[in-house]
């Protein structure tokens, strides 16, 4: 099920977007949350994973895409969609991760076409495992690799176990994840301390360590992914 939001702060184009949205969606179920201003939908991000936000570029006294470079870092799955009257933006929207910009007022096409490129987007954000069951990257934490047994743990607190080779289960796995020991893969976005070449701590309070093999390219990644401010 699709997670939406719009942040948008005028009544007149939430309406629109609201109706564009039930239209594509054609009867199949989604979530959708409104925000007419850009501190509330930040304040949501922690608890709230989102798939598609609809991004209006001036909200309020607010800037748009500071608030999308704020959604790239803490929720890297998200796809943006920005929407403006104000072609003048157009160039400086790509300081920022998103999918499509709609230029006000724009028709249900034009609408459809963004959205299509988001839902094909998303389809990277998931992984597929047994009976086909289509797990949320951004809801894992980790992966412990024990022989040929593939152990997520999620943020829900559940553990699914799968068959799958290692080699194939990085390349569907997007680039915030990376392996860090031979029994460990890491979501960097679930990560809440990093102990440089020793080991991270994850949000759900636990310690996955780094394998020799894998501390520099690790360490390079991460300094690349976040910059130094998560090393201690």
């Amino acid at each position: 099920m699709l997670n939406i939001a719009i942040c948008e702060d005028s009544p007149a184009d939430v309406a629109l977007l609201e109706g564009y949205i039930s239209r594509h969606m054609g009867g199949a179920p989604f979530n959708l949350k409104t925000y007419s201003d850009g501190g509330w939908l930040l304040n949501d991000l922690p608890d709230n994973a989102l798939d598609i936000i609809f991004m209006d570029i001036m909200i309020q006294d607010l800037n748009g895409i500071d608030l999308a470079a704020q959604i790239n870092r803490l929720q890297q799955n998200a796809r943006i969609i920005y929407q403006s009257s104000n072609l003048e933006f157009f160039k400086s929207v790509y300081r920022t991760s998103h999918i499509y910009f709609l230029h006000k007022p724009f028709e249900y096409d034009d609408f459809a076409k963004a959205m299509e490129k988001a839902v094909k987007s998303l389809e990277k954000s998931y992984i597929v495992i047994k009976n086909s069951e289509k797990i949320r990257c951004d809801d894992i934490f980790y992966i412990e690799l024990i022989n040929h047994d593939t152990i997520f743990c999620l943020n829900s607190g559940a553990f699914v176990s799968e068959r799958l080779k290692t080699k194939e289960l990085l390349e569907l796995l997007p680039q915030s994840f990376i392996r860090c020991h031979k029994g460990y893969i890491v979501n960097i976005d679930r990560i809440s301390s990093y102990k440089a070449k020793k080991h991270f701590t994850v949000e759900n309070g636990q310690v996955i360590p780094i394998g020799n093999k894998y501390a520099g390219e690790v360490n390079e990644k991460i300094i690349k992914y976040w910059g130094d401010s998560i090393i201690c």
